[in-house]
């Protein structure tokens, strides 16, 4: 993964938050950087603040807590289903680059929310 992949993942990362709170960055978790500096010590390049266990940790639960937000916005069937299976991964993810594909896949499957 290069360091542009990473500021595309991050910005992923901060744009599905920031949909499931209808929030501005920096609000709930929603912050490129929180994403793309785990991405970057995943391949060795560390500018983390904090220890990479509690700034992972502190991602997944504020991905988690968007897909639960997403859960109370009365998803339809598919949605549920889709947003039920993202939490499974998310929870059982063990670095930043098992949580790429499904922040992607949250981005789309959540389309409909983002004017809202």
């Amino acid at each position: 993964m290069t360091e542009q992949e990473t500021y595309m993942h991050g910005n992923s990362y901060e744009f599905f938050i920031r949909r499931a709170f209808n929030c501005e960055r920096g609000k709930h978790g929603a912050e490129t950087a929180y994403f793309k500096f785990l991405l970057m010590a995943d391949i060795g390049k560390n500018f983390l603040s904090k220890p990479y266990e509690k700034q992972f940790k502190d991602v997944k639960g504020y991905i988690i807590k968007a897909i639960d937000k997403f859960l109370q916005r009365k998803p339809t069937s598919d949605e549920q289903i889709f947003l039920a299976s993202m939490r499974a991964r998310v929870e059982s993810a063990e670095n930043a680059t098992d949580l790429v594909n499904p922040i992607i896949e949250g981005l789309h499957a959540t389309q409909r929310y983002r004017d809202l």
